[in-house]
């Protein structure tokens, strides 16, 4: 990756189980760990769906097509089962904003208008 990248607070989507901050503009977590952190919330009762949330099935659709497997050499690893309905992206934006929430500082997002570019 670009270390002048201008996104900021970017996550990368690891495969591996660690998370480390590398610098603050970057943050590797692993999908096990970010997975995991969702399932602790969803448990404890820090975070629910709203009866009447717009794509809820969906995305409890996509949170269901994850599951767990252990490998012939005995390593856990986290599958997705994809269909024609989608890939999974609404289940991943929620384990992503879940993490951020739990493990990155808040930062102000904001938008201007780019000036003097056509």
């Amino acid at each position: 990756m670009d270390a002048d990248h201008p996104a900021t607070g970017s996550i990368l989507h690891a495969c591996s189980q660690s998370w480390r901050k590398e610098s603050s503009r970057y943050v590797n977590a692993g999908k096990t760990f970010m997975i995991e952190n969702l399932s602790v919330l969803f448990a404890s009762g820090d975070l629910k769906f709203a009866h009447d949330l717009p794509l809820r099935d969906e995305i409890e659709s996509d949170l269901a097509s994850f599951s767990l497997q252990t490998t012939a050499a005995g390593n856990q690893i986290i599958t997705q089962s994809r269909s024609a309905g989608g890939h999974g992206d609404l289940g991943i934006a929620v384990i992503v904003g879940a993490f951020a929430s739990q493990y990155l500082r808040p930062k102000m997002v904001t938008t201007h208008t780019l000036r003097g570019w056509y």
